[in-house]
């Protein structure tokens, strides 16, 4: 069965190609980790990612305050209250053409958290894990420690 590759599977393979094997050709079991980080990051991104009407994830309420904080920084000074488009999803065919993240041509799927308009031009935000993940042509501006 055909299925497009996301950003994350291509870059497992371009990570490790031996656990890109092992999770998406054969479906090896996993074991069981410890998700509360991801739970939190689940939460705290949502928190922003509906700011400033409040957010309708169930763990917002407890994490809010991680939010809070982030909010008072110049990071967020600088990008959340200004003119922005948050959270959308795109598609890119075979011929990298855009295509709508549900297309059945979509070759590749991917979404963009968050893009910030400053004096005419385009800035994205990145979520990345480790600063090897960092994609060519882009710098970092700002740690911002969870």
């Amino acid at each position: 069965m055909y299925r497009p590759y996301s950003y994350s599977r291509l870059n497992t393979y371009k990570t490790c190609n031996r656990k890109f094997k092992y999770h998406y050709i054969d479906k090896a079991p996993t074991s069981k980790t410890d998700v509360s980080a991801l739970l939190k990051g689940g939460a705290v991104h949502s928190i922003l990612e509906h700011y400033p009407e409040p957010s309708t994830h169930k763990l917002a309420p407890k994490h809010q305050h991680i939010a809070d904080k982030f909010l008072r920084t110049n990071l967020a000074q600088k990008y959340i209250f200004r003119e922005s488009t948050r959270e959308f999803s795109f598609g890119l065919t075979v011929d990298l053409q855009p295509c709508g993240y549900s297309d059945k041509n979509a070759m590749f799927r991917g979404s963009v958290d968050y893009t910030c308009i400053i004096d005419e031009y385009v800035e994205e935000i990145l979520e990345i894990n480790s600063l090897d993940e960092i994609p060519d042509g882009y710098e970092l501006v700002e740690v911002i420690e969870k």
